[in-house]
């Protein structure tokens, strides 16, 4: 084991069944560079917080090899966040070590970071979860105060390599659940390699996480509440 960093773990579920096929354990990391307005866990956004657990590689391994026989054919381990990228150094490290022990890999991300690291990590990956938040740079900053650049260098990279991904796209009643932009996100995230289309509905399960400075993001997510997006742009 090599693994020179801990992790930041935000919280861990073991029998997970949402977050990719079959039975899975879900490793949420501690971290996130984005800022999103409908954000439901903004308590991992910074590192060092006091309310995430450090673990090492060695110990995270153990964990997750733990739970081998309940993954059956489909199931196995999802990274997410948080945003896992974050923690892209020992995350490389960890999936490389569990490829080894054949375990089905999948990566629940924004694609907000995309450097050489995130390409090592998408080669090794059995399934990427990309999470596409908006289908225009304006729209996408609003709701992240991030660029969309790299979560679409992140989607060509996907369809140029041929690695299976889902798309998750969060629907915002008024904003942006009309058929029309659906259909725009499908036909912007379209390929031979994309498995699954999924569209979330917007939930405010956690919004008491929100600090007082967190929330000027919320605020100006809110203005877009009601608001017809046009999809021409």
């Amino acid at each position: 084991m090599s693994c020179k960093k801990d992790f930041e773990i935000y919280h861990i579920e073991t029998m997970g069944t949402l977050d990719g096929p079959g039975v899975r354990t879900v490793i949420f990391f501690q971290g996130c560079i984005m800022k999103c307005g409908y954000c439901h866990n903004p308590d991992s956004w910074e590192l060092n917080s006091s309310r995430s657990q450090s673990m090492s590689c060695w110990d995270l391994y153990k964990f997750i090899i733990r739970y081998k026989d309940y993954y059956g054919k489909d199931g196995g381990v999802t990274f997410s966040g948080g945003e896992p990228l974050v923690q892209s150094e020992p995350l490389l490290e960890l999936i490389t070590l569990l490829k080894e022990d054949g375990i089905h890999i999948a990566l629940d991300t924004s694609g907000c970071i995309f450097n050489e690291n995130t390409i090592k990590i998408l080669e090794k990956v059995d399934l990427v979860l990309l999470d596409i938040k908006a289908i225009n740079e304006k729209e996408y900053m609003t709701l992240t105060n991030n660029s969309m650049r790299n979560p679409l260098l992140t989607l060509k990279y996907l369809k140029k390599n041929q690695i299976k991904y889902w798309i998750r796209h969060v629907v915002i009643e008024g904003f942006n659940n009309s058929q029309a932009y659906q259909d725009a996100v499908d036909k912007m995230t379209a390929s031979p390699y994309r498995e699954r289309l999924e569209f979330l509905k917007y939930h405010t399960l956690g919004e008491h996480k929100w600090s007082l400075d967190q929330k000027k993001y919320k605020d100006s997510y809110k203005k877009l509440m009601h608001k017809d997006v046009d999809i021409s742009k």
